[in-house]
């Protein structure tokens, strides 16, 4: 499984598919995470996996032994795409979003065959959809109505659930996870974004917490854990509050 934004939202949120796909994990799903420092944002997926100290697999062969014995791989974009690497320099200093934002979520080397896919852009999630069905591995793609490139808990969000069909839900998010403060979610000085997803991944920041699991949820029906993304939300908190994603995670960090 993967679970990968387009970036380029400008939300400035916390790192929460890193967050969900560690949170994931933790629950037994095998995650092949991939990612990229941040081009057009403040704080990136890559960002906080290397202030953590966890070291990028260079090889295929790496990425998929890391996976086959913890259960999860964070996968490096520039290791493996020759193109991320040459023009990383040039999407900084655009600083806005480019092609690349919206190919990085279907070029996973791993090639997983369960994907979220978010999308800052409302009006590509049904390419998305329809390039899931045709290449044949099942998604949820989701897109928030306040722009965000995953599920917020701020706004509605729109679904799109892809397995043979494709089947549209939209999701009321505040009235599920209750009253969020985005100070609590979101900042634009990377360091506090650091912060405050290591808090939410521990249970330390109730509101990062509530905006992971709702994160995770999709991973979790994906992968038949629950029927409604309702139901694996609850599902995901009380797992999040149980210290096994911290655990999990340090033990990760310990082995990378």
């Amino acid at each position: 499984s993967d679970i990968v934004g387009t970036g380029g939202d400008m939300a400035h949120t916390i790192n929460v598919s890193t967050a969900s796909a560690i949170v994931a994990a933790s629950y037994g799903i095998r995650v092949a995470k991939f990612g990229n420092r941040s081009a057009s944002g403040s704080h990136g997926s890559a960002d906080f996996m290397m202030e953590l100290g966890y070291r990028f697999p260079e090889t295929i062969g790496d990425a998929q032994h890391l996976l086959d014995t913890r259960g999860f791989v964070f996968i490096y974009a520039p290791y493996f795409l020759r193109e991320f690497a040459l023009f990383s320099a040039v999407r900084k200093a655009l600083g806005f979003p480019t092609v690349m934002n919206f190919l990085g979520p279907l070029l996973n080397p791993l090639s997983p065959n369960k994907r979220v896919i978010g999308t800052a852009d409302g009006t590509t999630m049904d390419l998305y959809a329809k390039t899931a069905l045709r290449s044949g591995f099942t998604s949820i793609i989701v897109h928030s109505a306040d722009g965000m490139d995953e599920i917020s808990p701020l706004s509605k969000a729109r679904i799109l659930k892809v397995n043979e069909t494709i089947e549209e839900e939209f999701l009321d998010s505040p009235g599920i996870v209750g009253k969020i403060e985005a100070s609590n979610i979101a900042s634009p000085d990377p360091r506090r974004i650091h912060d405050l997803t290591l808090a939410s991944i521990v249970g330390e920041n109730e509101d990062g917490s509530k905006f992971i699991a709702l994160n995770t949820a999709p991973l979790l029906v994906l992968n038949g854990f629950a029927d409604s993304i309702t139901e694996a939300y609850h599902l995901a908190l009380d797992h999040v509050m149980s210290g096994r994603p911290q655990r999990f995670l340090e033990e990760i960090l310990h082995e990378s």
